[in-house]
């Protein structure tokens, strides 16, 4: 087949072309406004509520400099398209049940409007039931505007259908009963809340109330194989209940004057939530049971028996006391080294005893009204070598300083161990650098420091210490060692040495001035590792390679 070029009717075409010059219109943007979800919308409501507004965004992004209004209808022919399309048996719902402007206005250069649609569900829910209430639809659609606008097909509709709820309250009942103690001897009151969960904001507390059932108490004894006594009466008070609306929560104070009672012995409370009328739905899974024990004063340890660590040779340890006193309970703990050696016999350990000259425990008190407290040590480990020998330091609650009359419940020793390591997790923080490298790269430091015989590292130069200094490379690993020698213009710091690039020796390091502190356990990274990718210097001073200097602090 042959092609024809029409070069008679090109050239002259052209020629003409050539010889004009043409203005080209500006090109007409009208406004989009479309609903900012639409489609069919659920919103949640209550059949509790006689209104309840919800708001419809109407939205645009082009023809900002035009001011539109819109018109808004009902449309039924979009329920009845959507029950077709979805085999649904939604129903319209009625114009006494809602009201929506009629029209909304985009003012120029505002992109979206909000537009209030308010129901009606406590008469909706009246009228027809919660059933058929949530088979309601409300389509609305723009029909029509007050300038020329683009077309806004399926956009332009939403398709409202409410879900709505009775109004219900979820009683929170614990997984273990709360428990109090009173010392008959010490006459303070104690108070207890209880939680519930409202699924609506306008909940009356007056209506509602927690009531004592004290027939539960021979059922509770008989499934649990418990002897406890129904509490008396004039021994608690339950107050009137607080709401709060936007977090829905209910709380409930009962306030228990039990030292009265007198002697020893474990009562118990049950109480349920109960309300005045018929109008909300409680949802009690059980009474909330509490177990109100009088008994003698009592103080503990709260980590007794076990084995707590510290790596800086500081920390603290929670005492408590059973029930809250007038006065203050003295606490103090005391270190007996005899026990280093009766708790490696007994769990196979090795630990060593650290000198007692060591070892400071600041006595405190347990304040009026207060249960615990916390009782700080601290032990002089600064001429203790990192990742050597670990030491344990056992405390134990004094019983010369207590109140008198207080029992000491045992456990009552805490095993301290002390672990003074350099591995571990640290706060990592961007420091001021000695030097002035070609490229920064502080911001891909590590934070983790290991010791390389536990992530079985072996470096031939026989470091001892690794960390990263390459968060997305795994190998971009930097070996050193701690050294003795103190770190110039840094008191109490000493020089961390024989920094190595991976195994064999790969990237040069071209200066390092990082140290540690043995006081406070702080460490500076400050180093400049070669780089291929490293830009020469180009002012006085700089090192060729990528700097990288980081504090690290526990």
């Amino acid at each position: 087949m042959k092609k024809k070029i029409l070069t008679g009717l090109l050239f002259p075409a052209m020629a003409l072309l050539a010889s004009c010059e043409f203005e080209h219109p500006e090109p007409t943007i009208y406004p989009d406004p479309v609903f900012g979800q639409s489609g069919l919308t659920k919103f949640g409501t209550n059949s509790i509520y006689e209104d309840y507004t919800t708001e419809v965004s109407v939205t645009r992004a082009s023809g900002l400099s035009q001011e539109v209004t819109l018109d808004l209808s009902v449309d039924a022919t979009l329920l009845e398209e959507y029950n077709e399309l979805y085999s649904t048996t939604y129903t319209l719902l009625e114009d006494e049940y809602y009201t929506f402007p009629a029209t909304v206005t985009l003012p120029a250069k505002v992109k979206e409007v909000l537009v209030p649609v308010t129901f009606r569900p406590g008469a909706l829910v009246r009228a027809i039931g919660l059933e058929k209430a949530n088979l309601k639809m409300l389509p609305i659609r723009i029909s029509g505007t007050s300038v020329v606008t683009e077309e806004s097909g399926a956009l332009g509709s939403v398709l409202l259908t409410p879900v709505v709820s009775e109004p219900k309250i979820n009683v929170i009942v614990p997984q273990i009963e709360p428990e109090l103690s009173f010392i008959p001897s010490i006459p303070l009151t104690q108070d207890l809340v209880i939680a519930a969960k409202a699924n609506f904001t306008t909940l009356d507390v007056a209506k509602i109330a927690y009531k004592p059932v004290m027939d539960k108490v021979a059922e509770y004894n008989a499934a649990n194989g418990t002897d406890y006594d129904p509490l008396p009466a004039n021994t608690f008070t339950i107050r009137e209940d607080t709401f709060d609306p936007e977090t829905l929560e209910v709380k409930s104070t009962i306030t228990f004057d039990c030292a009265k009672i007198g002697g020893t012995g474990t009562y118990l409370l049950p109480v349920e939530l109960t309300q005045t009328g018929p109008q909300y739905n409680i949802d009690n899974p059980g009474p909330v049971y509490i177990i109100i024990r009088l008994t003698e004063l009592k103080i503990k340890a709260d980590d007794g028996g076990k084995l707590v660590t510290t790596v800086t040779g500081k920390g603290t340890l929670k005492v408590s006391i059973n029930a809250p006193m007038t006065g203050e309970q003295p606490v103090n703990l005391t270190y007996d080294a005899s026990k280093v050696e009766t708790y490696n016999k007994a769990n196979g350990t090795s630990y060593k005893a650290l000198d007692a000259s060591k070892i400071t425990v600041t006595a405190t008190t347990v304040s009026a009204g207060s249960i615990s407290c916390d009782v700080a040590y601290e032990f002089n480990i600064l001429d203790l070598p990192y990742d050597a020998d670990k030491y344990l330091v056992p405390l134990t609650i004094d019983p010369s300083v207590l109140v008198a009359g207080t029992i000491v419940e045992e456990p009552s020793t805490v095993y301290v161990e002390v672990n003074k390591s350099l591995a571990g997790n640290y706060f990592l923080e961007p420091w001021v650098s000695a030097f002035k490298g070609t490229q920064d790269k502080t911001s891909q430091m590590n934070s983790l420091i290991f010791l390389c015989s536990e992530q079985g590292k072996n470096p031939s130069t026989g470091q001892k210490y690794y960390f990263n200094y390459n968060n997305g490379w795994a190998d971009g690993i930097i070996y050193f060692d701690i050294s003795d020698e103190p770190m110039p213009g840094h008191e109490n710091c000493v020089k961390l040495i024989n920094f190595q690039d991976r195994d064999p020796a790969c990237d040069p390091i071209s200066a390092n001035a990082s140290y540690l502190n043995l006081v406070t356990g702080d460490i500076v990274i400050d180093f400049i590792i070669e780089s291929y990718w490293a830009p020469d210097p180009t002012e006085e001073g700089q090192i060729k390679g990528e700097l990288r200097c980081v504090k690290l602090s526990r």
